[in-house]
């Protein structure tokens, strides 16, 4: 991995090459090993380098040039669609360059793994910008009249272009409320390139936005005579999503939290490199450890996974955590999150990424949303009733009663209510946060509303109830990792296993009854994986993980959050009530508050007094 960065100039001039120096410089947090830069008229490309001195800024012999930040997972299937053979099948560079040479943007579409890419074409004047289809790696940009710059880094975009650095409420009002616009950052004349999105810059100045991957209705349903074809299918995308993971030459470390996502994707890996299919030098676990709690009931099951695999375990204890705390050393972050205030964490686990020499981290994140932990069967009811077949949803409604303690007319309502209008309940109107200043709170409720139902269109394109209820969960959680606050945080890659796009399109594919069958959550990961996960996490059924840990950090950083609500600059830009948001973090510190968690306030306004001018 590491980081790319650019600039097309729009007047005709020739791109400055002391400029794209000074951008490469910023860029070099993220990339701190190579360093590759190209100037073709006016364009500027580069490309700074992350484990390794070879650069990803290559060019092709009829003068196109590919910049290149990520994964290539399914090089020799592309090329075997575009019948390279012999040493061009065998080169990511040759593989990218001649797709783009003939399919232009729309191959970008083609490309499975975690990256992000900026492509010239110098016969179609064109140049193209695209992430992959859950953004694991980041791309921003900002066009005025002159030009259009782009950078992996949202900091170093902006202080090497020098823009005029207004807010937009419209990214501001939902992070508020503890959400992303994923088409928008904190400032008004940068936009991110959306995951799965491709940007075009063409000769007329023209910039134009699409979608080059989705979670289309195009994607056919599976029928399988066998439960156990399902499974086997299942095991063999992800065996996949974790040993594409693994080429790698440095260590690689796997967050394990003791549930069955994290679980099996250590236990996967440890097995690939028993069984020498994959060539990693060590492979080490890495664990937030609870242990003020009194509900969290992690410990044994990590103990299980860990004495399973025998690999080398860290913890990162709770007890060390330091909890709420104002840094004088976020100058680089410029993506708000709640690390603004929050970051001992992210500190700690990093280092010990340093200490092993991992440069990748497996997350298991996204796995509650591919693989339906929950034991709620209405998108499955709701999907008979779309389609009409009556006598299987009295036969399954009957059978789900049972199962969930639930009255027959109760079940029988439920279910047609999510069948009709399901699209609906996706995007429900939420209330509107309680720490927001009065004057903002019209223009908020505004800006909430049209992101819902933008939203809810995109859900209403797919045709079944639990096609719309997994693209829902799917979005939510590539919407999170999209933002990139970790990825700001620190360059060794964070990626995820069970967001693997074949994987995701699988899930999307397969039957709602394979996804939960009656009396067994999450089907298709426990059965297959019997031989993988010792016998004492295989039947886990949740994490019993309560909001301690953050009532904890409220209750104990009260000096901190009280310095931060006093002299509020969020309060004079008129987003949040000073008064309001410490009453209900009181609510919060004596148990009495259960919605959206009030750390979002509290991250907007550390922001604010670092960068805000």
């Amino acid at each position: 991995m590491g980081a790319l960065g650019g600039i097309i100039k729009l007047d005709g001039s020739r791109a400055d090459a002391g400029w794209l120096r000074r951008l490469s410089a910023g860029l070099r947090q993220r990339g701190p090993d190579g360093e590759a830069i190209a100037v073709i008229d006016g364009v500027g490309l580069v490309h700074r380098s992350y484990g390794t001195n070879a650069t990803s800024l290559w060019k092709s012999p009829d003068g196109d040039f590919l910049a290149f930040d990520g994964r290539l997972d399914n090089r020799s299937e592309l090329a075997s669609s575009l019948h390279l053979i012999g040493s061009a099948a065998q080169l990511d560079s040759s593989v990218l360059l001649e797709g783009f040479h003939r399919r232009g943007s729309d191959f970008a579409g083609d490309i499975i793994g975690d990256f992000a890419l900026a492509h010239w074409s110098v016969s179609a004047r064109r140049l193209t910008l695209a992430r992959d289809a859950i953004g694991a790696c980041t791309l921003y940009y900002v066009k005025t009249a002159a030009w259009l710059a782009f950078a992996s880094d949202l900091g170093s975009l902006v202080k090497a272009t020098s823009i005029d650095q207004s807010l937009d409420e419209e990214f501001i009002a939902p992070f508020l409320h503890g959400d992303v616009d994923e088409e928008r950052t904190i400032y008004r004349h940068v936009k991110p390139v959306r995951a799965g999105h491709a940007v075009t810059l063409s000769c007329d100045a023209m910039v134009a936005e699409r979608a080059v991957w989705s979670l289309s209705p195009a994607i056919r349903e599976l029928q399988y005579r066998d439960d156990r074809d399902y499974e086997r299918h299942f095991r063999q995308l992800f065996e996949e999503a974790v040993a594409v993971r693994l080429r790698t030459n440095t260590p690689v470390t796997a967050e394990l939290s003791g549930g069955l996502d994290s679980s099996s994707i250590v236990c996967v890996a440890h097995d690939l490199i028993q069984r020498a299919a994959v060539d990693v030098p060590s492979l080490h676990t890495m664990s937030y450890v609870m242990d003020r709690s009194t509900t969290a009931d992690d410990g044994r099951f990590l103990d299980a996974v860990e004495q399973w695999c025998g690999r080398d375990a860290h913890h990162l204890l709770e007890t060390a955590d330091r909890g709420l705390e104002l840094r004088d050393d976020l100058g680089h972050l410029h993506i708000v999150s709640a690390l603004m205030v929050a970051s001992d964490v992210q500190r700690r686990m990093c280092a010990h990424l340093r200490a092993t020499g991992s440069r990748v981290l497996l997350s298991g994140t996204g796995g509650d949303e591919m693989f339906y932990p929950t034991n709620r069967p209405l998108p499955g009811l709701g999907d008979l009733w779309a389609g009409y077949h009556l006598l299987t949803l009295h036969r399954d409604l009957k059978m789900w009663s049972v199962a969930i303690r639930e009255p027959y007319l109760k079940l029988l309502w439920r279910s047609f209510d999510h069948g009709f209008f399901d699209a609906r309940h996706c995007a429900e109107r939420a209330g509107l946060a309680p720490w927001l200043h009065a004057q903002f709170r019209a223009r908020a409720r505004q800006i909430l509303d049209a992101l819902r139902e933008r939203r809810a269109r995109r859900l209403h394109a797919l045709s079944l109830p639990s096609r719309r209820d997994h693209a829902a969960g799917f979005y939510g959680a590539v919407k999170l990792i999209a933002s990139g606050g970790k990825q700001e945080f620190d360059p060794r890659h964070i990626t995820y296993p069970c967001l693997h796009r074949p994987l995701v399109e699988y899930m999307h594919a397969v039957p709602f009854s394979q996804k939960l069958r009656c009396g067994e959550r999450q089907s298709l990961q426990r059965g297959p994986f019997g031989d993988f996960l010792p016998a004492f996490v295989r039947p886990r059924r949740g994490k019993g993980r309560a909001p301690e840990s953050y009532i904890r950090r409220l209750r104990e950083g009260r000096a901190v959050w009280e310095s931060l609500l006093t002299g509020s600059r969020a309060a004079e830009c008129g987003y949040i009530d000073p008064a309001a948001t410490r009453m209900e973090i009181g609510r919060y510190c004596g148990g009495l508050a259960t919605g959206p968690l009030p750390l979002p306030a509290l991250a907007i306004e550390r922001w604010l007094r670092v960068h805000a001018r």
